[in-house]
């Protein structure tokens, strides 16, 4: 009885990973303020930050975003989840302005429609093109007004948080979203903060396309009378 081999060779196919945000900072030392921050680095140096994530920026081809904010802020932290691709519930510790009153809470977006696709665009587009940077404008070694007037991006700011900006390749205020310019908001029982993701999505675009324009350079015509 004669038997032949059948040999099956399967082509080894690369997995797509899936592409990560690229942010600053990437860790929070537990020790700083009860190791409760999530985002913004309440203790460290804000001028290192900003000059880690310049560099990576650079490496990376990308554009630093600046959050300005805090961790007591809400809109901070939905930002953050926002632009990570989250959608549907959404849990975040923040407090009133003057930190106090600590508040865990979770909300719900109760979408009329499919926002999966909306997200995943919004998304892919912030790990696509920035380098987010979390500045904390009120615990940190240096006070993050300072890297408002290092960026030149302190007239644009309309005491609002977060406040949203790009820099330019100099490490300069390219352009902000507009500060309330995408909100969805529900009070009452039903309570609930989020982003209109087509609106938001529009406005870093634009802060995209600010950072990146090379500015002409009119020559002067030395031919004129």
């Amino acid at each position: 009885m004669a038997f032949s081999l059948l040999l099956i060779f399967v082509a080894s196919v690369p997995k797509l990973l899936k592409a990560e945000l690229s942010v600053i900072p990437n860790e929070i030392s537990k020790t700083c303020r009860n190791g409760i921050a999530k985002h913004y680095d309440e203790c460290g140096s804000q001028e290192v930050l900003l000059e880690k994530a310049i560099q990576l920026a650079k490496k990376e081809n990308k554009v630093v975003l600046i959050s300005f904010g805090a961790e007591w802020c809400i809109w901070c932290h939905v930002f953050a989840d926002y632009v990570k691709g989250k959608t549907t519930s959404f849990t975040h510790t923040y407090s009133d302005s003057d930190d106090l009153d600590k508040n865990i809470k979770t909300i719900f977006e109760r979408q009329k429609s499919d926002v999966e696709a909306d997200a995943k665009k919004l998304s892919s587009f912030v790990e696509k093109n920035f380098v987010l940077l979390h500045i904390d404008n009120r615990y940190s070694k240096e006070n993050g007004f300072n890297i408002l007037r290092k960026t030149k991006s302190l007239h644009r700011y309309e005491t609002w948080l977060p406040f949203i900006f790009t820099l330019n390749k100099k490490g300069k205020f390219a352009g902000n979203v507009g500060s309330r310019c995408c909100e969805v908001r529900r009070g009452g029982n039903d309570w609930f903060r989020g982003y209109d993701r087509k609106k938001l999505l529009k406005q870093l675009n634009k802060v995209y396309d600010r950072a990146v324009k090379v500015p002409k350079i009119i020559k002067e015509d030395t031919n004129r009378p």
